[in-house]
């Protein structure tokens, strides 16, 4: 299966293909305001939070100490002198679910385009537009599969792929859900960790044209390298000035000699691309 990475003509983008990597980011610093915006459902039923206090012992303030406690509190908005065990379990649930979300919003993202029997993202003139200046750039062409098998091959290290899902509304968390699948405060829970995922990988229908997948990584690096195996070819815009396109393709073919290098144009006469 093909993965695309649209780049421009910069020397950012030059200096990534010679050396031989992804750049990741955090979802705060990619191009849509909207990355990982969700809906939080916090109403706990009585019975179940009656239910969840008969099974949780909260540690005291004598266990913690009379500060940590005070701190906690504090941390939570909640006043030492009101707090009910009740209100003590609400906000210990919420902030564990937050603490799952936070691993996912300082989690590095790999951002690419999938082609599927459904649609071909190298053929989308949004793409072209948006990410490689107009047939100006160029996009890069994977083997998702050697791609992954490259940024897992670093020790102790997994990085996981994960779909686009492209939806009306964003994605919807609850705290009655949460617990359900086995939480208990203070403890980390990995049952929820997919639903909690969908959060970062959820867009609008206005960015469908993109049929993303993501890769995400815990590594706190930019700069995730792949090999030449990986990379299968380049398609080139049909407007990158000649200049630019000869020492592209010395990059190129430095990188991997005898790399395939195509060109995108448009069809005559059409607003259809064809690549040749």
């Amino acid at each position: 299966m093909k993965l695309y990475k649209f780049r421009s003509f910069d020397t950012y983008s030059l200096t990534a293909l010679q050396n031989n990597y992804i750049w990741f980011s955090k979802t705060k610093d990619f191009n849509d305001p909207f990355e990982g915006a969700f809906l939080l459902d916090e109403k706990i039923p009585p019975k179940l939070v009656e239910q969840a206090l008969k099974q949780t012992t909260f540690k005291s303030k004598e266990d913690i100490g009379a500060e940590r406690y005070l701190e906690m509190l504090k941390s939570m908005g909640l006043d030492e002198n009101s707090v009910t065990n009740e209100q003590l379990f609400h906000a210990l649930v919420k902030q564990s679910l937050d603490s799952v979300i936070n691993v996912y919003s300082n989690m590095m993202m790999g951002c690419f385009s999938k082609c599927t029997a459904e649609r071909d993202p190298i053929y989308e003139n949004l793409m072209w537009s948006h990410y490689a200046d107009g047939l100006r750039g160029y996009c890069l062409v994977f083997d998702l599969e050697q791609l992954g098998e490259d940024f897992n091959s670093i020790e102790n290290h997994s990085v996981a792929s994960i779909d686009v899902r492209y939806q009306d509304s964003p994605s919807s968390l609850s705290l009655e859900e949460f617990i359900s699948t086995g939480v208990m405060p203070g403890v980390e829970n990995f049952e929820y960790v997919d639903k909690a995922a969908r959060v970062f990988s959820t867009k609008s229908p206005s960015w469908d044209y993109e049929n993303e997948v993501r890769f995400m990584s815990h590594l706190k690096t930019n700069k995730h390298v792949y090999s030449a195996d990986a990379l299968l070819e380049i398609v080139i815009g049909s407007k990158m000035p000649q200049e630019q396109l000869s020492l592209l393709s010395a990059i190129a073919n430095n990188v991997k000699p005898g790399i395939s290098i195509k060109t995108a144009s448009l069809e005559p006469g059409t607003y259809r691309l064809r690549i040749c």
